[in-house]
Formats: structure tokens, C-alpha cells, sequence
């Protein structure tokens, strides 16, 4: 993050009264735990690919207990969605970061916005960016409507 970035950052906070959340996050220390959570779910739910929804959830909820307990939310999306590996790898390292006092909570999400940035919009504008690229065909009035009078 450049100076530039890092002043509208500060900027956003102090407009939108937002409470700084890292100490808490650095106290509970729980990127380890989620980590090996995360990863022994992915390896049972590859190793187990043809079981069904709730035979993986009666699997998974003993051995990713903590991952099951502490964030709910989480382990319904990795047991209904097929979420990418990497991108939860690289999520849990922005949350290292943070308990290792590399990086503070706000910066780790302008981070977070950057990689959702790269990964979500930039393909779309470059996609879109070649369409416009294209060379139109000058056509007048007159020849339109000789091409489709025909």
C-alpha cells in the first residue's frame, strides 16, 4: 500500500467511525486452528467426493470441531459451495498477518479489496476494454438503409 492508499484509507475510517479490530483478532490467535481445520476438511471432502451432503457434515463436524463450533457460517459455505482452495489460503494469510502484527485490521482489508479487485473486476474491464478497442465501420445513412432495403 502506497502513501496515497494509505491517507484515503485513513481518511474512510475517521469518516466512517470504524472500530479498529485488531487487537481482538491478534488475542484469539485462531488462523492456526482455522488453517488445519480448513485443510482437513478439504482433504476429507476430496477424499470422500461421491458421499452425500450430510454424510460430510457427520464426518467433518468431529474432525473440523473447531472450525464446525467457531464459525458456522464458514463451514456451511465449504460444505454447500465449492469454494477455491487458494483463495481461503491466501484469506487466512491476510488474517496471519494481522495476529503477527505485520498489518493491522484495516489494512489487511485494503489488501482483501485489492485481491477481490485482481481477481473479480480487472478481468471484466480488460474484457471490456477490447470490445471497445474494436474499429467501427463508417457508414452513412444512405448506404444503412441501401444495405437493408435489399
Amino acid at each position: 500500500m502506497d502513501g496515497k492508499h494509505k491517507q484515503e484509507l485513513e481518511r474512510m475510517i475517521k469518516e466512517n467511525d470504524t472500530r479498529d479490530q485488531t487487537e481482538s483478532i491478534r488475542e484469539r490467535s485462531h488462523s492456526g486452528i482455522l488453517r488445519d481445520n480448513i485443510l482437513q476438511f478439504y482433504k476429507i471432502k476430496y477424499t470422500y467426493k461421491k458421499t452425500t451432503e450430510d454424510d460430510l457434515r457427520s464426518i467433518t463436524k468431529k474432525q473440523c470441531e473447531f472450525l464446525h463450533s467457531q464459525y458456522r457460517e464458514m463451514y456451511e459455505m465449504l460444505v454447500t459451495k465449492d469454494l477455491n482452495i487458494t483463495m481461503m489460503m491466501k484469506l487466512l494469510e491476510l488474517l496471519e498477518n494481522i495476529e503477527m502484527g505485520k498489518s493491522t485490521q484495516h489494512e489487511s482489508s485494503f489488501a482483501l479489496g485489492q485481491l477481490l479487485k485482481e481477481l473479480y473486476i480487472d478481468p471484466r474491464i480488460n474484457t471490456n476494454s477490447n470490445e471497445i478497442d474494436t474499429p467501427t465501420m463508417q457508414l452513412s445513412w444512405s448506404d444503412y438503409k441501401k444495405m437493408n432495403n435489399k
